[in-house]
C-alpha cells in the first residue's frame, strides 16, 4: 500500500509506518499534528482495506 502524499523510494525492510511517511512527504506538506497524522493514516488504511475487499469480492463472483 502506497501511503497519501508518497513521493519518495522507501528503501526499509521494515513497512512503512506513519513518521516514515512523514519523512517521505514534500517538506511544504509535511504534517507536525499527531492527531492529523493519525486520521489520515487509519483514512487512508480504510480506504486500502475497501478496495482490497473489492477486489477480492469481484474475483469470488
Amino acid at each position: 500500500m502506497q501511503p497519501y502524499g508518497f513521493y519518495s523510494q522507501h528503501d526499509a525492510v521494515y513497512p512503512l509506518d506513519v513518521a516514515d511517511t512523514q519523512m517521505l512527504l514534500p517538506k511544504g506538506a509535511r504534517i507536525r499534528n499527531k492527531k492529523q497524522k493519525r486520521r489520515l493514516h487509519k483514512k487512508s488504511m480504510r480506504q486500502h482495506l475497501k478496495r482490497q475487499t473489492i477486489k477480492e469480492t469481484v474475483v469470488a463472483c
